[in-house]
């Protein structure tokens, strides 16, 4: 072993040699180690190492004697692994330096063995609990299985596709499928509290609870404030505990990613382009000092980087501003937005609650009496049942035993309860302001359900089978209207046509989903509302894949003139407010044949692409095109043409035009840094540090040849080891421990396209090109020409495109004489991983608050000397009464 001096970088580092590899440690490392334990150093409560290793081949003892040799660093070591055999050198650094060692030879050891290290360290708790008072202490966030009670499931495989649990009630019903009740398993993402039990200075024991994040979230909930506003939390490290763009579970895994709990709020928090802010006033922000620049531009990372010390520091002195990208869960779609930031310490919890105001939500509504009225509270605003609330809100709290109820079931209750006795039952006081808002939104909604009957014609003659209303309290109302024309389960489910010969087989039958009762129930937290708020005064259109309906007539034609017995579904939707503040979002489901139809009488019918028509929403995804060979079977699985696509993609007319809708203003561009993506990583081979690795394989055979053995005993000797073969494996305690994926953290960049529509520069010519003349926009065609032109649907987040194409005009979707810009320079679209060289933006390195209550360490372990500083590996001890019993059998 020898030591290296450090390089000559700023924080250069000091390497030692070490038989099998390099240790290397910063100047700063060293001198904490050698400084700590003083009265005045908050950081020296305990200087602790916990090494989890599989094995080691020495006990290092030169090392810990030359940094360590007044044992001021406490060493735990935990020994990973069955077929680890390396004991004694991982005991030996613990027993040497005032450590504990275990071995954790599975899965199940994590929740029995890990926690040992406590009684070497908790006499310094119990000694100094006087002095101090209670402690509370609460852990960051992490994800944890919780057992809740679980809804009916099928206990028979049976093949689903796309349905809802509701859906799958009824079929298993209709089908007389035999259901099965188990206990669900909930991972959800947590936090702990703990308080230390101490009893005449003498530490006994740990106790605590887990805390679901929903549950501390509601406590900040979102119907206090504007709809475009978010509470979010920070730990003591300036981590992100909950923010509505924290996404912490990889949606091709399902697991959680691995940089889930130590994100950094400005890495949610993603900017705007420079240039897009730049045309803003520096004195509408806070003011700004900078030695970087004298505008506003130029001062944008000093700006970020005090509103992220403003935040961890709780100073609401001077708040500040950010121009910021809101992104919806699935990343297809960001907003601009300006938000203005608050925080404000949480005692006794080393958490920051934090305040993004957005700019525009500065009005919401409020009861004038402070004092909410129960006694006047009618079981006629709920009497038509046709109304849902939020799923993961908790209005009022339930009974163990009421678990079967739903929730408009169970508040319904507490509501007769209001109306008899006049105040809120005790169950709801916990959620009292939540549940005052629940019944305003009641009371004002009370008569929409009279209001839609008037509209029944309206509604039939316009396709329009669904109507529905989002409330900020998380209440939706919805009118259901059956066109007579469709068919709401799927009436061709029993036969399929296969290569040219039928197969009859039995198959789940397909039903239509509900927008609002299968598909969002969430009110605020769905995506259609989030967009709403976000472009106000405007009605949104979209179109999904998640619905259908079917035709009765089996001859009725799509809208494209296809014969496919089936249309897809759209919604338009539009927050309404009242002067300032919002009420919710009104909106509506209809069948798609309706747009094909109107865009037909306005001169647009499905065709080729001669004349190609095209409707194109907020982000340039295309809601309509009038290509003739529109399939809606096609688009329900996912391999639709053209639509819900993005418009620059589709070949390289859409890629000119797009290009040109950018230049003209009718799109402005941005640029999203998903600071939380995952990329794909090289398997990796991971090798041993133990001496013994080559001879695993033979040990691991042996030990599977003793199994084998044992369990053939068990089975002759009558039950005298009966109970061996149904010893199973257990799972692990915490969801967050689990085997690792080939997946890291990365950072990935997009273009998105923003439409203009209150913009300054917003154009005046539908002409995308001066003059109106011809463009030719393919390269290796130059008998390709054709017109573009563009206007915004007035109202609606709708831009309509046409392009048509000169009368000598030849193959300009032909790939191969017209092919498309890969890359596309001037409008890319995509997600790529930012290289190094091209690193959005340098985080100032993360920093942790001092503990809130620290103690030197000075203190006597003659009693933890007298006690063992290792406990045995867990799988020798199982195996000494299996083997004596197994010998006794023989042998006797």
């Amino acid at each position: 072993m020898s030591m290296m001096s450090g390089n000559a970088t700023n924080d250069y580092q000091f390497h030692l040699e070490l038989p099998e590899h390099v240790l290397a440690a910063t100047r700063q490392y060293i001198d904490s180690i050698n400084n700590g334990g003083g009265d005045n150093n908050r950081g020296a409560c305990e200087n602790v190492i916990m090494l989890i290793t599989d094995g080691a081949p020495n006990a290092y003892k030169k090392i810990f004697d030359m940094y360590n040799a007044d044992k001021k660093v406490r060493v735990f070591t935990f020994l990973v692994g069955d077929e680890a055999i390396d004991f004694n050198e991982v005991r030996e650094m613990a027993c040497n330096n005032r450590g504990y060692m275990v071995h954790v030879a599975n899965m199940a050891d994590v929740d029995e063995k890990i926690h040992h290290y406590i009684r070497r360290m908790s006499r310094v708790v119990g000694r100094h609990y006087k002095e101090s008072g209670q402690l509370s202490w609460w852990t960051g966030v992490y994800r944890e299985r919780l057992y809740l009670p679980r809804p009916e499931v099928f206990a028979e495989p049976v093949p689903i596709t796309n349905q809802s649990f509701a859906v799958m009630n009824k079929m298993a019903s209709r089908r007389k499928i035999r259901l099965q009740k188990s206990e669900a398993r909930s991972r959800m993402f947590v936090t702990t509290v703990s308080y230390p039990v101490i009893v005449n200075e003498t530490f006994m024991g740990v106790a605590a609870v887990n805390i679901p994040l929903t549950e501390i979230a509601q406590k900040s909930h979102p119907a206090n404030i504007g709809a475009k506003s978010y509470f979010f939390m920070l730990d003591q490290n300036g981590f992100v505990m909950t923010h509505p763009q924290l996404r912490p579970i990889d949606p091709v895994t399902k697991y959680h990613k691995q940089n889930y709990n130590n994100m950094d709020l400005l890495e949610l928090e993603v900017g705007q382009n420079q240039n897009v802010r730049s045309s803003q006033k520096s004195q509408a922000v806070s003011d700004l000092v900078c030695e970087s620049g004298a505008n506003y531009a130029e001062c944008v990372d000093d700006l970020r980087k005090a509103v992220r010390k403003m935040i961890i520091d709780c100073d609401n002195s001077d708040v500040q501003q950010l121009d910021v990208l809101y992104a919806t869960e699935l990343l297809d779609r960001v907003y601009p937005q300006t938000n203005t930031y608050y925080a404000e310490c949480i005692n006794h919890a080393n958490f920051v609650l934090g305040l993004a105001v957005a700019k525009g939500d500065d009005y919401r509504i409020i009861k004038k009496q402070k004092k909410y009225d129960f006694g006047r509270v009618k079981m006629d605003w709920m009497g038509d049942k046709r109304w849902k609330l939020h799923p993961h809100w908790r209005y009022c709290f339930l009974n163990d035993t009421d678990t079967h109820m739903t929730k408009e079931e169970a508040f319904e209750i507490y509501a007769q309860q209001m109306s008899d006795s006049g105040k809120a039952p005790l169950l709801c006081e916990y959620r009292r302001n939540l549940v005052e808002k629940l019944l305003l939104d009641m009371e004002a909604t009370s008569n929409l359900i009279d209001s839609w009957d008037t509209q029944y014609s309206y509604m039939k003659n316009n396709l329009i089978h669904l109507a529905f209303f989002s409330t900020p309290s998380g209440m939706i109302r919805y009118y259901n209207l059956t066109l007579q024309d469709y068919d709401y389960i799927d009436p061709y489910w029993s036969i399929f046509e296969h290569i040219g010969h039928l197969l009859s087989f039995e198959h789940a039958q397909e039903s239509y989903n509900h927008f609002i009762t299968d598909l969002n129930r969430k009110s605020t937290d769905d995506r259609y509302y989030r967009r709403a708020v976000r472009m106000k005064d405007t009605i949104m259109f979209d179109v999904s894949n998640n619905s259908k309906i079917w035709y009765k007539s089996e001859t009725q034609l799509t809208g494209y003139g296809l014969n496919e017995n089936l249309t897809m579904l759209g919604q338009a939707f539009k927050a309404i407010y009242l002067d300032k503040a919002v009420l919710g979002v009104s909106g509506y489901e209809f069948a798609f044949d309706h747009v094909v139809d109107t865009m037909a009488e306005h001169g647009c019918p499905a065709s080729d692409d001669r004349k190609w028509c095209l409707l194109l929403d907020e982000h340039a995804y295309v809601f309509f095109s009038n290509q003739n060979d529109i399939s809606y079977e096609d688009y329900l699985v996912g391999k639709g043409k053209h639509i819900s696509q993005y418009f620059g993609g589709l070949n390289r007319i859409a890629q000119r035009a797009m290009a040109l809708l950018v230049e003209n203003k009718f799109y402005t561009k941005f640029t999203y840094t998903d600071n939380q993506a995952v990329c794909k990583a090289a398997k990796q081979v991971t090798l041993s540090a133990g001496r013994l690795r080559p001879f695993y394989h033979v040990f691991q055979f042996l030990m599977q040849t003793f199994n084998f053995m044992v369990r053939l005993a068990s089975q002759v000797s009558g039950g005298y080891l009966i109970w061996l073969p149904n010893i199973q494996f257990t799972e692990a305690y915490t969801a967050s421990f689990h085997e690792g994926t080939d997946v890291y953290p990365c950072p990935k960049q997009s273009s998105f396209y923003f439409s203009n529509k209150d913009g300054k520069n917003r154009p005046t010519s539908t002409h995308l090109v001066t003059g109106n003349r011809s463009e030719r926009p393919c390269k290796m065609n130059a008998k390709c020409s054709v017109k573009i032109e563009a206007a915004f649907v007035d109202g609606t987040n709708l831009v309509m495109v046409w392009i048509t194409q000169d009368k000598a005009s030849e193959n300009c979707y032909d790939e191969s004489e017209c092919s498309m810009d890969i890359p596309s320079a001037q409008v890319p679209f995509g997600f790529e991983e930012v290289k190094n060289d091209e690193s959005c933006e340098n985080l100032e390195k993360r920093k942790s608050k001092a503990n809130d209550v620290c103690y030197s360490i000075d203190d006597d372990d003659s009693e933890n000397e007298r006690r063992p500083c290792s406990l045995s590996p867990s799988s020798l001890v199982s195996i000494v009464p299996i083997l004596v019993g197994f010998l006794h059998f023989y042998m006797f």
